[in-house]
C-alpha cells in the first residue's frame, strides 16, 4: 500500500474515468451526472474513495452513502461503486479498499445495504457481512433504442401526467415516501429529479394525488437508465412509461430536460426491476415488440435488517449504486 495514494471525492476527471471505465468493461449505466447528484444530495454523508498510484493511475473505487432513519431506527449506509482497474485485480487492493471504507467507525452499528452483481453476492456474503437478502432479485433488462416502440403503449385515460420541474417537488416526495418508508431521502430524490439529462414525469388522478413516477437519464456511451418507474397499477406504469416518448403537452416544452425523448438515439435502454413484480415483463414486451428476455440478475443485500420493497408497485428502481429500491 506504500505506493498508493488515497483520494476522497476526488475531481471530476477521475469520476469520469470511473464512468468511462465501468460502462466499457462492465456495462454499467452510470452518468458523469450521477457524482455531483449525490455530493449535492448528501454532504458529508456521501464518501467516494479511490485509490491511485503517485503517478496517477486509478487503482480502485468504492462509495457510501448514509441516509437517516425516518422510523427512529438506525440509519442506512448504502454501498456501491465498487470497481478495480483490471491491471490491478487479485492483488488485494479491493478488498483493502472495501473494508476500510464500510468499517469505517462514522458509520459503526449502521444497517448498510448494496446491490451485488451475481458473481459478487456470495463474497459480500461471506466476506463482508451482506448476508440478509431480500426475497427478490432485481431482473435486469437491457434493449437497443432501435427495438423501442413506444406507440405499442396505451394511455390509462384515467390520470394525467406532467413534466416534472421542481415545482411539483413536495407531491412527488410524498410518493416516493409510500415506496421507501424507512428512510429519508428527500434530497437524493430532488437532486436526482433535477439533475442535468434526466428526463421525468409524474402521474396523477382525477383529485391531484399522485399515483407514480418516473425519471429516465443519460448514461455513459448514451445508454438511457429508466429509473424510478413506480406505479400504483400497471395501467399507470405504462402511461408513465409511454409519456416520456409521446404527448402533444410534452412537444411544446423547450427545455434542457426536453421530452419527449427519441428511442432511436440511444445504443441501449436499461432497466432494473424487482424479480417479483409479475406485470413488468409483460409492460417491456409490449414496449418492445417481442419477448423480454433479462440480461442479468442483481441482489439486494443488506447486513442487519432486510427494508422491504412494495414490489408490485416497483417497475424499475432509482438506480443500483446508491438505492436498493
Amino acid at each position: 500500500m506504500e505506493d498508493i495514494v488515497v483520494v476522497d471525492n476526488p475531481k471530476p476527471y477521475v469520476w469520469a474515468e470511473i464512468v468511462d471505465r465501468t460502462a466499457e468493461t462492465e456495462g454499467w449505466a452510470v452518468s458523469d451526472n450521477d457524482y455531483n447528484v449525490w455530493k449535492g444530495a448528501l454532504g458529508d454523508d456521501f464518501v467516494l474513495r479511490v485509490y491511485m498510484t503517485k503517478d496517477g493511475k486509478f487503482v480502485c473505487s468504492l462509495a457510501t452513502a448514509t441516509y437517516q432513519s425516518s422510523i427512529s431506527d438506525v440509519p442506512l449506509t448504502t454501498v456501491g461503486m465498487f470497481y478495480t482497474n483490471s491491471e490491478f485485480r487479485n492483488k488485494g487492493y479491493g478488498t483493502q479498499l472495501f473494508q476500510e471504507l464500510v468499517d469505517r467507525p462514522e458509520i459503526e452499528g449502521h444497517n448498510k445495504g448494496l446491490v451485488g452483481v451475481d458473481s459478487m453476492a456470495a463474497k459480500y456474503a461471506s466476506r463482508h457481512g451482506f448476508s440478509l437478502e431480500s426475497d427478490f432479485l432485481l431482473d435486469c433488462y437491457i434493449t437497443p433504442g432501435t427495438d423501442i416502440h413506444p406507440e405499442n403503449l396505451q394511455k390509462d385515460p384515467t390520470v394525467t401526467t406532467t413534466v416534472y420541474d421542481g415545482s411539483h417537488f413536495e407531491k412527488v416526495n410524498e410518493y416516493d415516501k409510500t415506496i421507501v418508508p424507512n428512510i429519508d431521502r428527500s434530497g437524493y430524490v430532488k437532486s436526482c429529479l433535477q439533475v442535468l439529462k434526466a428526463y421525468s414525469v409524474f402521474a396523477q388522478d382525477n383529485n391531484g394525488k399522485v399515483t407514480g413516477y418516473i425519471r429516465a437519464r443519460t448514461c455513459a456511451n448514451q445508454q438511457l437508465y429508466i429509473g424510478p418507474l413506480y406505479a400504483d397499477t400497471p395501467a399507470i406504469a405504462e402511461t408513465l412509461l409511454k409519456s416520456i416518448f409521446e404527448g402533444e403537452e410534452l412537444h411544446r416544452r423547450e427545455n434542457p430536460r426536453e421530452i419527449p425523448l427519441k428511442a432511436a438515439n440511444f445504443t441501449k435502454f436499461v432497466i432494473s426491476t424487482p424479480s417479483t413484480n409479475k406485470n413488468f415483463v409483460d409492460l417491456w414486451s409490449k414496449l418492445i415488440g417481442y419477448p423480454a428476455v433479462r440480461a442479468g440478475i442483481m441482489h439486494s443485500q443488506f447486513t442487519k435488517k432486510i427494508l422491504k420493497v412494495p414490489t408490485d408497485r416497483v417497475y424499475g428502481i432509482f438506480d443500483y449504486c446508491m438505492s436498493y429500491a
